[in-house]
């Protein structure tokens, strides 16, 4: 009978416990709102997949004989969270660039060691028949930027994200925006009753 009652307490105990335990699921966009805590990488795959996809479909991507080349300027991060924003641009160039569609400029960054290296080149050190030359780097055709958005919602135990990452793709010399497309989806989190 002992065993009995213990045994039934353990269950009891362990029904409670699975009943406490809260979840997270993601949901596209169409669906009914939930809630999400924080951007992982899966969002930035999910993303980056998309608009790659979109991008390398559109008209200014495709209307070149030779692929048009691109600079990848600020995604500015406005949600309250920490996110490597040059985590999510570098992975949609990678995609672009794998399916050879688009060429990219250097980043900034990799500009200040190009100026670096042309200089060294055109010095005393480097044999005149193999230095690269200054002014003969490509303009770029094109521009990207965008932004990452949030918005939270909180009813009750449950918190959801919507989060929204818009690139636009802009004619340097026109000025005109000629692509822009946005991946968007939500995360939901409901806490369980005894707040886990």
């Amino acid at each position: 009978m002992r065993q009995a009652a213990q045994t039934l307490a353990l269950l009891v105990m362990a029904c409670v416990a699975g009943a406490g335990c809260g979840g997270t699921e993601r949901k596209p966009v169409s669906e009914e709102p939930v809630v999400t805590t924080t951007w992982g990488h899966r969002d930035l795959q999910m993303a980056a997949e998309k608009l790659a996809a979109s991008l390398a479909q559109s008209a200014p991507a495709r209307a070149h004989a030779t692929p048009p080349v691109v600079y990848f300027a600020r995604v500015v991060n406005k949600t309250d969270q920490h996110i490597d924003m040059k985590n999510i641009t570098d992975r949609i160039r990678v995609i672009l660039m794998r399916q050879g569609g688009l060429r990219f400029t250097a980043s900034t960054e990799a500009q200040d060691e190009i100026v670096s290296q042309l200089r060294f080149q055109t010095g005393a050190l480097v044999d005149p028949a193999t230095a690269k030359r200054i002014g003969r780097q490509i303009g770029a055709d094109y521009f990207l930027f965008g932004e990452l958005t949030a918005m939270t919602e909180k009813e009750g135990r449950t918190r959801g994200v919507y989060y929204k990452l818009t690139l636009n793709l802009v004619n340097i010399e026109t000025g005109i925006i000629e692509w822009s497309d946005d991946a968007d989806f939500q995360k939901v989190h409901t806490r369980g009753i005894l707040g886990l």
